[in-house]
């Protein structure tokens, strides 16, 4: 992600770049259902290809614009942006635990863990609307995001192993600075109107 937004990024047009947010945005879900149930080594490259978007630079993007003075965005706008960028970093480093303990054999996958993925995948596989209405996007990844907290809360109770039971629990934290984040962007989106 650095390396293109770095390297590759600033020399694409708006268009190219929109595109291929929208694809890897939508491969992200395949990706990662190929790395989970895979519970293999050879999953873990699909894994960091679907995680971090073929390198779409999403959380270098929200941190480099909240640390950017030029940019004209109030000092609130630029907390939520740090606070997403460090929130899908975090988020994508427990993602990557879990893929790796399964395919260590660490973790076993269950039904619990397939339950708690498909939600995350259906977020990510909505992403074309926020190409047609921001708004219904972010209506349509508050409903996922309900569903998506009762398998976690429900995961939560039935797990046994430490490991398992901390990742669940910064997941949950991650989740809900992101969507604290979202619903400050929501209320700023009807104060502009």
């Amino acid at each position: 992600e650095a390396l293109m937004s770095l390297f590759v990024w600033p020399y694409i047009s708006e268009p190219l770049a929109n595109s291929f947010s929208y694809i890897t945005d939508i491969l992200y879900a395949l990706f990662m259902t190929v790395a989970l149930y895979s519970q293999s080594v050879f999953g873990i490259p699909i894994m960091m290809v679907g995680l971090w978007r073929m390198g779409v630079p999403e959380a270098a993007a929200y941190i480099a614009t909240a640390f950017d003075h030029q940019t004209g965005k109030s000092g609130l706008s630029k907390i939520l942006l740090f606070l997403k960028g460090v929130s899908i970093i975090v988020h994508h480093s427990i993602t990557s635990f879990v893929v790796c303990s399964l395919s260590v054999g660490y973790s076993q996958l269950n039904i619990d863990i397939m339950a708690v993925t498909i939600p995350l995948s259906f977020q990510h596989l909505s992403a074309g609307l926020k190409w047609q209405s921001v708004l219904a996007h972010r209506f349509v990844l508050f409903f996922l995001e309900v569903w998506w907290q009762f398998e976690i809360y429900h995961f939560i109770g039935s797990v046994q192993p430490l490991h398992e039971r901390i990742a669940c629990i910064v997941m949950l934290v991650v989740h809900y600075v992101y969507s604290i984040t979202h619903c400050v962007e929501l209320v700023l989106f009807f104060r502009s109107r």
